[in-house]
Order: C-alpha cells, then sequence, then structure tokens
C-alpha cells in the first residue's frame, strides 16, 4: 500500500494557504472589467509567470546556506544598499496586502453586526486591527498553528460558494464585452504572490526532501490557478452585472441570508487569520532585518496600515490592484535579478543551479516593469482627471 508524501503535501498546503488570501475576493469583479475570456487567459500566463519566480527564490533558498526573508537573500547576493532597497519594498508589499486585510475584515464585520448594533464601518476595522494585534503578541507560534486552519477555510469557502453559485449561472454572463482589459493584471498578481512563504517549506520538506521544493511549487501553483478559475467562474457566472468588487459580500445576496451569515463568518475567520500572520511576520521582519526594538515592530506593523485605512484608503479594488501590479511587480523583479546574481556567484560555480535562460528573466522583467507603468501613468490619469 503507498503512504502519502506528509511532508510533501503539508509544504503544499503551506504554499496554497500562505498564496490564497483577500485577492481572490476581487477577482470576478475585475475578471467582469476585463472579460473572462481575457480574465482568464491573463490568468494562466500570469500564473505560469509566477510558477517560474517561485522556482527562482526556491533555488535561491535552496543553494544558499543560510536562512533568510526575501530581503536576506537579496542583501546577501546584491550588496547591502540594494538589500536595503528590497526591506523597503518588501515591507511596503506586506503593509499594503494588511491594508487590503483592514478593508475587507472591517466590510464583512460591518455587514454582520451593523444591523444588530449599529455604528460605522471604520470602526469595525479599527476593531479588528486592534485585535490582531493584541493576539500578535502570541508570537509566530500561535499564528504558525492557525496555518492549517486557515488552508482549511479558504478551500471551505471556495467549494462552497462555487457549488452555491454553480446553479445560478449563466453563460452570457460571461460574454459580456470588457470595458478595461488590463484591470485584472495587479489584482491577479497580488492573489498569485506568496513567495515569501518559499523559505519556510525548506524546514517543512526537511534535508532529505528538500529537492522536491520545486515539484512543491508546481503542484500549489497548479491548485491555486484552477481554484481561482473555478471561483471566478462561478461567481461572475452567477452574478453578472452586479458582481461586487469584494465577492463574498456580493454573492450573498445573490443565495439568501443564512447562507450570507455563514459565509460571511468563515470570512472573517479567514482574514483575521491571515491578518495575524502577516502581523507577526512584519514584526519579525522589523526586529531582525531593520534593528526596529520589539514594542515599536509590535505598533508599526498593524499601526500604518490602519492609519492609511482611516486617513481614505478604502477602495479595495484599488488596494490590491496597486500593490499587485507596482510594489508585487517591485518585489519580482527583485527576486529576478537576486536570482542572476547568485546564478552568477561561487554559488552555483560550486553546485548544479536551476539554468533558467536569460531571455526568460528578461521577459520577466519587462512584463513587471510594463504592469508597474501602467499603473501609474493610470493613476496620473485619475488625479489630472
Amino acid at each position: 500500500m503507498l503512504h502519502p508524501n506528509i511532508k510533501f503535501w503539508r509544504a503544499v498546503g503551506i504554499l496554497v494557504g500562505g498564496t490564497v488570501g483577500v485577492g481572490v475576493f476581487g477577482l470576478p469583479y475585475t475578471f467582469g472589467q476585463s472579460g473572462f475570456s481575457f480574465g482568464l487567459l491573463l490568468l494562466v500566463v500570469l500564473g505560469f509567470a509566477m510558477v517560474i519566480l517561485n522556482l527562482m527564490f526556491g533555488e535561491i533558498v535552496l543553494r544558499t546556506k543560510e536562512k533568510h526573508r526575501l530581503s536576506g537573500y537579496a542583501r546577501e547576493y546584491l550588496g547591502p544598499e540594494l538589500g536595503k532597497v528590497s526591506v523597503y519594498a518588501f515591507t511596503a508589499t506586506i503593509w499594503g496586502a494588511m491594508l487590503a486585510y483592514v478593508i475587507v475584515g472591517g466590510s464583512l464585520l460591518y455587514t454582520l453586526l451593523s444591523p444588530l448594533i449599529g455604528g460605522a464601518e471604520w470602526m469595525y476595522a479599527t476593531a479588528l486591527s486592534v485585535l490582531v494585534l493584541l493576539v500578535s503578541r502570541r508570537g509566530t507560534v500561535f499564528a504558525s498553528r492557525l496555518e492549517a486552519w486557515v488552508v482549511a477555510g479558504i478551500l471551505f469557502i471556495f467549494f462552497w460558494v462555487a457549488l452555491a453559485a454553480a446553479p445560478h449561472v449563466e453563460l452570457t454572463n460571461l460574454l459580456d464585452p470588457p470595458s478595461h482589459m488590463l484591470a485584472a493584471y495587479g489584482v491577479i498578481l497580488f492573489s498569485l504572490s506568496g513567495a515569501g512563504v518559499i523559505a519556510e517549506l525548506r524546514d517543512v520538506l526537511g534535508a532529505k526532501q528538500e529537492r522536491l521544493l520545486p515539484k512543491v511549487i508546481i503542484y500549489a501553483m497548479g491548485i491555486i490557478v484552477l481554484l481561482y478559475a473555478m471561483f471566478t467562474f462561478a461567481v461572475l457566472g452567477a452574478m453578472g452585472d452586479a458582481v461586487t468588487p469584494s465577492a463574498v459580500v456580493g454573492i450573498s445576496t445573490l443565495l439568501g441570508a443564512n447562507f450570507g451569515v455563514i459565509i460571511t463568518l468563515l470570512g472573517i475567520a479567514t482574514v483575521f487569520s491571515v491578518f495575524l500572520v502577516h502581523a507577526v511576520q512584519m514584526q519579525n521582519s522589523f526586529k531582525l532585518d531593520v534593528g526596529v526594538g520589539a514594542r515599536k515592530a509590535w505598533l508599526l506593523s498593524i499601526g500604518v496600515p490602519l492609519v492609511l485605512y482611516l486617513l481614505g484608503a478604502r477602495a479595495f479594488i484599488s488596494t490590491i490592484g496597486f500593490v499587485g501590479a507596482v510594489l508585487g511587480g517591485v518585489v519580482g523583479i527583485f527576486i529576478v535579478i537576486t536570482y542572476e546574481s547568485m546564478r552568477r556567484s561561487v554559488v552555483c560555480r560550486s553546485h548544479k543551479c536551476l539554468q533558467v535562460p536569460a531571455w526568460v528573466s528578461a521577459v520577466l522583467i519587462g512584463m513587471f516593469a510594463l504592469g508597474i507603468l501602467l499603473e501609474l501613468g493610470s493613476l496620473v490619469a485619475v488625479w489630472i482627471s
């Protein structure tokens, strides 16, 4: 009898859980703007690109003796100056993701509780942030124990929403002409970004099985792309023009109050868990990579996203689109140039390293750079108008 490789599948689950987050809630809305067919094509293309990017980072993790975070590897292979810039880029990216959690978590709490106790949406977002801040003092061990529950909750939401929405799907809803073909780019990139988890997978697999890391990445990213396609097909197909920026909120109105309450509760639990894991990771990064004291790191981890929210940064799609296209693009470029620097170093002269063709690296950098320019250009156009 064949027994499953528990470590392998646990690593796959961790990468799935570390990648999938609130970004998926914005996919149906942006696919509606891009056109479902083009959005699906973009999902497959970017999914393939992110597999290559994650394989590059996985190779960096495997071939480097010292254990680092993303910014630590950049500092080792690119030098202290670019390493410092990478710290800022990675910090801004995580803060951007946490801002999205504040927005969605506050919206879900408001939807659930405001009919009972009233209050403004910002109060619920603030309460969620403060609760995460307080619980984050429990540290990494407590946060890591939530990983399995996070993965289970996310998968349950996916399948339940997809199955519940399936009878309501009308294919005509998927054939609407696009209004903004590249609207889904930043949101998809945000939803597929999970390289920060890969360094953890080396420990999960152990020395005897770390060679399976590339296979873990391919399996996990394949699962993620399939889940995203299934979820988006079901929600957009059921709601059409009525689809909302946050799919969980919108689909609840279609499928009934009881369904809405359960999905909202699951959504809140998932957002809280992922938010908490990111908060702890941010605190550790501040302490280890920047040298910030424990108390200051604790306050900064959630304080900045919450302040941005209270100052008016509350547009969910715009936030994750910017974080994915601009900040995610910068991080992607850093990973590629770190990989290329490592490949030309003594590390890959003494070991057989993964050889991604140079033209592939150039294409990835060009794609990320173009996405950054287009997103910034669209923001400038909005400000001018």
